[in-house]
Parts: structure tokens; C-alpha cells; sequence
């Protein structure tokens, strides 16, 4: 999409309100999500804690799921903000904010739930999304409107130094609370928002015009790739953005001088033997479930686990069942993400199949690739600019054509004929590569704005 070259004019902002020297400096996180599964802005938080600011996500508040206030052992704050429809959105089984509904499901593999239980879930299913469909645009929007307003507010009400919009989404509720008291903004766009591959052409336009609008007034952009760092920056003629991957943090080494390791095959009912490959992330269209599932027919002693929740996962039940794969794919729901690395180094290959079906999708980096590499696992990789030049680079698993399912086996086969070349690849990838040396920047960056 080409959008105007020049920079959106900068809009006014309140004057410094002077903070008061009453301790460490506030820093007030916005993100629209419920906060349970957020790894990337949990780890930037607890970045900026062990440099000795105070933190506070405010988030989205799940009815019967998440409390309103809670403060983790670190000491990261969090706050979360009710929707104008939090109860039926709970019901409507939200995927953007919690598992929600599909919770009780996950500890059973795939192919064991009753037929009436299937049947049941069906039916509540097809009724939520009824619900919402009727409601239409007017109550998406209305809500949006009220969530921005209570985002704001309680933002505010922290007195921060550093408002920081994670997303588009809360760009416009943490300019207003910026405005309001004087802090300092930095925008964190965890994807290209005007090539997401879920939005229609007029929904990339308006976030184009809003991006557009409102990116001028930000102290600090932060992004995830240096491909996106380069075209948001040629597209809005801003500087060019700080890039911080979304890696994992070191691991932590056991009382045996090992990483720690918990048994995914045991917990899935597998033998030691038995070839295992996993995804883990959200479960939704685009990124290569369904194409890796069918990649089982030409991998007949294979097993796939599909760690995370989504919408897409009855869609993926089904498939399974109707190709006589359903004995061999296995749905966990989702892993605490502190947890994650730990269960799949018990595993055989890691997957980052993504979809080249859009901009942003073509040019994205996931933390499901880094989380492989810092599993110690060889991970098969889709043939894409940023995520091919990291296993290119590093010799840590094996391109492939995402599309083709014939081609997703073959690279497994060749991972799985020298498993121990990958891994030791990997290992030495994810020494280089940590999140503590990606974030420092960050630390930096706000660091100097809150001492201007």
C-alpha cells in the first residue's frame, strides 16, 4: 500500500507536569489483551523493573478468568480495565484476550472428547459467534471507544513518566494520557499493522491513516524487525525505529548444571522413541497448523503437539480427525510461557511455518523460531527474508515451502537423519542470541527519557 512520505505534523502536547522527585520513575504499559500469555510485553516489563523503574501493565479484565489488581513476585503491577461487553465477550470465547471457553478442553488429546461433549461444543460455538454477528459493527465500536476511555484514564491516574502503547490498538488511549500528564510516549508495534493478514483492505487503510496520524507524536518507536524498522520508517518519515526481536531471555541453568527439562512425550502418553514435532503459539489461520498437520501423511511415525489456544483449533480437531491423523496430533492448550522452553527441549524438531500471505506475515520474525533455538532444537523454518536468514545463518534447522506439505516432511526427514548437527547450532545460536542483549537499547532509551 503506498501511503505519503511526509511525516504527520507532530501533535501538541501538554506541558511537563514536573513529577515530583517522590522515587523511581513510573512507566505505564497499555495493552489489549488480558495479560495471561503476553510474553513479549511481560519480559520488556520485567526488563525495565530490574533496571529499577516502576512498572505497570494495565490490561483487559476476563469476567471469572483475571483478577482486577494483582502484583507478581517481581514486583510488576497489573491493572485490567472492564469491557462494555466483558461477560458476552468471555462467552463469545474472545481468542485475542483469553483460551476463555476451550480452557477445559486442553488437557485431553485430540480424537478422546465424548461425541455429545464435541456436539455440545459445537452448537456453543456456532450460538457466541451468532451473538456478536448480530450485535454488529456499532457494539465493537462503541466498545472500543469505552475500553480507549478507561485505558486512559487509568493510566492517568498512575502519574507516569513513560505511557507505552503496545500495538496500534492503544496508540490513541496512551497519546491522550501523555498529553494529560506530560509523559513521555513510545509506541511498540509488535507487527505491521497496515499488512496484518486478518484485515480486510479497509481496515489496513484506517490503520494506515491512524498510524499515520498519531506516529509523529511518539518519543520512541520500537519494532521487531529490522524490515519493519526500515518501511516504518520510509513510510512515515520518522527515524528509524529500535528494533527488539522477540527472544527469549537466557535459561536459567538446574541443580545439575543442565537447562531444566520437563517430559512433553510422557505428558502426551508417547515412548521416549517416538518422533515429536511441535508448534506452539496462537492457534489461528496462516501460520502453516494446518499444512504441518498434513505434513503427518508423508511422516507416518510422527507426532505433532499443538501447544496454545485460539479459534482455529476446532477447525484444526476436525481436519485431523477427517485425515485419520487424529491418533497422532495432540492439543495441550496453552504452557505458561516461563514454562515453554522447558517442555519442548523434550521434543524432536521445532516448527515456524508462517504463511506468505501477507506483508506483515512475509517479514515477520516469531518468537516461536527463537524459542526453538533456545530449546536447543532444530527447527524447521518457512523460506521467508527474515526468518530463512536466521536458520541460513546459523545452520540451526531447515528451510522450507510453506505451502507444501510434501515439503515440510522432506526438511523434518533431514533434521530427524542428524538431529545432533541442528542442535549443537542451536545451542550456539541461542548463546548469541539473548533477549538481555536485545533489550539493553530499550533500558537505555527510557532511561534517557525520563531524565531529560
Amino acid at each position: 500500500m503506498d501511503l505519503p512520505a511526509a511525516p504527520a505534523p507532530r501533535p501538541e502536547r501538554a506541558a511537563d507536569t514536573g513529577h515530583p522527585p517522590d522515587g523511581p520513575a513510573r512507566v505505564v504499559m497499555l495493552v489489549k489483551n488480558s495479560f495471561e500469555y503476553d510474553a513479549r510485553v511481560r519480559k520488556e516489563a520485567a526488563a525495565l523493573l530490574g533496571a529499577g523503574f516502576e512498572v505497570t501493565v494495565i490490561a483487559l479484565h476476563v469476567p471469572g478468568v483475571t483478577a482486577r489488581c494483582e502484583t507478581a513476585e517481581d514486583g510488576l503491577r497489573i491493572r485490567r480495565v472492564s469491557r462494555l461487553y466483558g461477560r458476552l465477550a468471555t462467552f463469545a470465547g474472545d481468542s485475542t484476550t483469553t483460551p476463555g471457553v476451550t480452557r477445559n478442553r486442553d488437557t485431553a488429546p485430540a480424537g478422546n472428547t465424548p461425541p455429545a461433549r464435541t456436539a455440545y461444543a459445537q452448537v456453543l460455538r456456532t450460538t457466541r459467534r451468532s451473538v456478536l454477528t448480530v450485535a454488529g459493527p456499532g457494539l465493537r465500536a462503541a466498545n472500543t471507544r469505552v475500553v480507549d476511555r478507561r485505558l486512559e484514564e487509568t493510566a492517568v491516574s498512575l502519574r507516569p513518566h513513560v505511557v507505552q502503547a503496545h500495538d496500534l490498538n492503544t496508540l490513541r488511549p496512551a497519546l491522550a494520557a501523555a498529553r494529560r500528564t506530560g509523559a513521555k510516549l513510545i509506541y511498540d508495534s509488535h507487527e505491521l499493522h497496515t499488512a496484518r493478514n486478518q484485515a480486510g483492505p479497509r481496515a489496513r487503510a484506517r490503520q494506515a491513516r491512524e498510524e499515520q496520524e498519531l506516529i509523529g507524536a511518539c518519543d520512541l518507536v520500537v519494532t521487531a524487525t529490522g524490515t519493519w524498522s526500515q518501511m516504518l520508517a520510509q513510510r512515515y518519515g520518522i527515524d528509524e525505529p529500535l528494533v527488539l526481536r522477540n527472544i527469549p531471555e537466557a535459561q536459567p541453568l538446574g541443580p545439575d548444571g543442565r537447562p531444566p527439562c520437563q517430559d512433553l512425550k510422557a505428558r502426551l502418553g508417547l515412548a521416549p522413541d517416538v518422533p515429536l514435532m511441535a508448534y506452539q503459539g496462537s492457534i489461528q489461520r496462516g501460520r502453516g497448523i494446518e499444512e504441518t498437520l498434513r505434513s503427518l501423511e508423508h511422516l507416518p511415525q510422527v507426532h505433532l503437539a499443538v501447544i496454545g489456544y485460539g479459534a482455529h483449533r476446532p477447525f484444526l480437531e476436525d481436519l485431523a480427525a477427517q485425515s485419520g491423523l487424529a491418533d497422532r496430533v495432540h492439543f495441550t492448550g496453552p504452557i505458561d510461557n516461563r514454562e515453554l522452553i522447558s517442555w519442548i527441549r523434550s521434543i524432536d524438531v521445532g516448527t515456524c511455518i508462517i504463511q506468505d500471505t501477507s506483508l506483515s506475515y512475509r517479514t515477520s520474525l516469531p518468537n516461536k523460531l527463537f524459542e526453538g533455538l533456545h530449546a536447543g532444537l532444530p527447527v524447521v523454518t518457512s523460506d521467508l527474508p527474515e526468518m530463512g536468514a536466521v536458520i541460513q545463518q546459523t545452520g540451526a534447522g531447515e528451510l522450507c515451502r510453506p505451502d507444501d506439505p510434501q515439503d515440510i516432511a522432506r526438511a523434518v526427514r533431514l533434521v530427524l537423519a542428524d538431529p545432533e548437527r541442528y542442535r549443537a547450532a542451536a545451542r550456539r545460536a541461542a548463546e548469541e542470541m539473548t533477549w538481555e542483549k536485545d533489550v539493553a537499547p530499550l533500558v537505555d532509551a527510557v532511561r534517557r527519557l525520563t531524565t531529560v
